[in-house]
């Protein structure tokens, strides 16, 4: 078991880590997000994050301050790893709402260009990477149902998975804007293309039509004459009858 003094040592290092993990996050660009400042960048709402992460150093505070009052040894060595298991709880809520923002900017981007033909095209990589994302998910939620029996590892366990993610959007990210652009021009080709066709129908049915139109004028005017125009067995009794 751990002395005191030990104990001390590792609260102030898991406390820092904790702490840097929240600052991280809350300078860290909202990648998703349409809202920019006056710099162009964007930037999250951290309320969401700090309720729990933040509560968590709160409540470290809460057992460092009570071992430190404690005579008893073994009350002042509990309430220490108390504090110590609340900074490493910190830290992983701290880096799980990062592991789940990434992973929604992901979700984004599929839902927005899993359909696109100039997806593979510029994201040759798209389908492993994918298949990553999807690894990652299950990986975490194994995590998280672990970490109320050992808190310890936390800070090996979950930063790879969040390195391998961070890159996977880094290049959604910057291919983004590129795929809107492709997309809109193909999407102008396709209205384009759709235009004209649509003239080329609507002009033969014009032609269609004018030319039923006018068979049916031409037979109409053609019976019209076979009726005004008497027939020679007609005129022949007219003549005998004047006679």
């Amino acid at each position: 078991m751990a002395n005191v003094d030990e104990l001390r040592e590792e609260l102030g290092d898991v406390f820092r880590k904790a702490e840097n993990a929240i600052k991280e996050y809350e300078l860290t660009p909202d990648l998703s997000s349409s809202d920019q400042d006056e710099t162009g960048a964007t930037h999250k709402d951290p309320s969401g994050l700090f309720i729990p992460a933040v509560n968590q150093l709160r409540y470290a505070g809460f057992h460092y301050i009570k071992a430190d009052a404690l005579k008893d040894p073994a009350e002042k060595t509990a309430n220490l790893e108390k504090a110590i298991n609340h900074c490493h709880r910190a830290y992983f809520d701290t880096k799980e709402a990062m592991l789940l923002e990434q992973l929604g900017i992901f979700e984004e981007f599929r839902a927005a260009f899993a359909g696109s033909p100039n997806l593979i095209k510029n994201y040759p990589d798209y389908t492993e990477d994918y298949a990553q994302v999807n690894k990652i998910k299950k990986q975490i939620i194994e995590i998280r149902r672990e970490i109320y029996a050992d808190r310890h590892d936390l800070f090996d366990r979950i930063d790879p998975h969040l390195e391998k993610l961070q890159t996977i959007v880094n290049k959604t990210s910057a291919l983004r804007p590129t795929l809107a652009a492709q997309d809109t021009k193909d999407s102008r080709k396709y209205l384009i293309a759709l235009a004209t066709l649509l003239i080329m129908i609507l002009g033969i049915l014009a032609h269609t039509a004018t030319s039923i139109t006018n068979k049916w004028i031409e037979t109409c005017a053609s019976a019209g004459k076979l009726i005004e125009q008497p027939s020679e067995n007609q005129n022949k009794g007219e003549e005998l009858f004047t006679d």
